[in-house]
């Protein structure tokens, strides 16, 4: 029976624990106390390596290689060596860079030097032949009056824009006489609203129809004497500049230059003169793509516009100006841009301090650092009073509008990536000039 407890609570007889069960638990507690045995020597094992490995004395040290070994005191290292080895290397090719830039920078000045003498040489030839020019009319017609004669002048170039703009079956084209009697009336009719020239002939009691004979004296001779270039004049109507885009004869040039023409007549370089088909005209961005049998000596490579030419960036062009006057060899003329857009800001246009007269249009508008058309020559802003040209103001087509222009041609877009324009040193002015010189010519439409 249960026994009780002091407070009543009961407790169960324990249960007699067998041998075998006695036996296990003797094996259990053995092996839990080994395990700890062993547990215990390891920890003190680490411990003692830990602190007896290098009792008392310094780390222990690592042998180097006798190439790495420290120097001895004063001697330089292999690294300073290295250094210095290095240093005295590179202060020898920043002499020899500096060299070299000296020796450039002189030779770019003697050809910059080159480049003036020969601009100021054609500028001085041009200036002559204007004031050879304005100095006959002056003397013939207006009674050594220069100021009337240059009024007078650029009156007879805007004549002769008017002619050129004419179409081909025009009544004033057929013969020399209706071309005559069209020059004449239009031409007294400006004389009339030139303000210049109509105070001068209110001056001295003159007619402007009195000033008509005197056109039919001969053209000025030029300074020595001499004729001048010879050129036969007398079967074209208009003239203009162009050149070359491609090897195998693609050109361009403006759509006044060549009107309502089918065909027209290149004089080239050496004097030759072929002829060339008008392929394409485009009327409002006023150009013209041609195409003659001939392989140009040199053509040139024309901007994507891709980039924006920016404001003072220097420019030129090489055409024909006034070649009844000037001659026939390409005349250089150059400034920079002054706006990036042209009449009433349009953005396919240029504006430019590069002096154009009639006979320019259709001339390349070069980037002189690079070589690459960046437009071609248009129009130039004239005084509404004497008709002159306003100096340093003229526009061109940009290059974006004209590589538009030429890939709508697939036949003139294939020639010109077939074989581009070679790529010119940046900053070579020299070969730059002669490139545009050889590639250019004068259009000559026929009457």
């Amino acid at each position: 029976m249960p026994r009780t407890g002091p407070a009543g609570q009961r407790h169960p007889v324990p249960t007699p624990v067998t041998r075998a069960e006695h036996n296990r638990e003797v094996r259990d507690k053995v092996l839990i106390g080994s395990v700890l045995t062993i547990g215990a020597l390891l920890i003190f094992g680490l411990l003692w390596l830990i602190q007896h490995a290098n009792p008392g004395g310094p780390p222990a040290t690592v042998s180097l290689p006798a190439s790495v070994a420290k120097p001895a005191a004063g001697e330089p290292s292999a690294r300073d060596k290295e250094l210095e080895r290095l240093e005295t290397k590179q202060k020898e090719i920043e002499k020899e860079l500096e060299q070299s830039k000296h020796i450039r920078d002189k030779q770019e000045q003697a050809e910059q030097e080159a480049m003036r003498a020969e601009r100021n040489r054609q500028e001085a030839d041009m200036a002559a032949q204007r004031t050879k020019m304005r100095q006959y009319y002056a003397e013939t017609l207006f009674e050594g009056d220069e100021e009337a004669a240059t009024a007078f002048i650029a009156e007879l170039e805007n004549i002769r824009n008017e002619m050129s703009l004419l179409p081909e079956d025009a009544k004033e084209r057929k013969s020399k006489e209706e071309q005559d009697k069209f020059a004449a009336t239009h031409l007294i009719k400006r004389i009339g609203n030139n303000a210049v020239l109509s105070h001068w002939l209110e001056a001295h009691g003159r007619k402007a129809e009195e000033l008509m004979p005197g056109l039919a004296k001969k053209d000025p001779k030029a300074p020595d004497g001499s004729p001048g270039s010879g050129f036969d004049f007398s079967k074209y109507a208009s003239f203009g500049s162009g050149f070359w885009v491609s090897a195998d004869g693609w050109l361009l040039t403006n759509h006044h230059v060549v009107g309502s023409a089918t065909t027209v007549d290149l004089r080239l370089r050496d004097g030759t003169v072929i002829s060339a088909k008008i392929v394409k005209t485009d009327t409002v961005n006023d150009l013209a793509l041609l195409k003659a049998t001939s392989t140009p000596p040199s053509w040139l490579p024309v901007s994507k516009g891709e980039a924006e030419l920016k404001l003072g960036q220097t420019v030129f062009t090489i055409g024909y100006p006034n070649p009844q006057v000037q001659g026939v060899e390409p005349k250089f003329t150059d400034g920079r841009i002054s706006s990036v857009t042209g009449i009433n800001d349009s953005k396919n246009h240029y504006q430019t301090t590069v002096p154009v007269q009639h006979g320019n249009s259709g001339g390349p508008l070069v980037d002189l650092l690079t070589g690459w058309v960046v437009g071609v020559v248009n129009a130039r802003l004239e005084d509404q009073r004497s008709g002159a040209g306003i100096a340093n103001v003229s526009y061109a087509i940009k290059g974006n509008v004209v590589c538009t222009f030429l890939a709508s041609v697939p036949e003139a877009k294939a020639a010109i990536e077939r074989k581009p324009a070679t790529s010119l040193k940046k900053g070579d002015e020299r070969a730059v000039i002669d490139r545009v010189k050889d590639a250019g010519m004068l259009i000559l439409k026929t009457r």
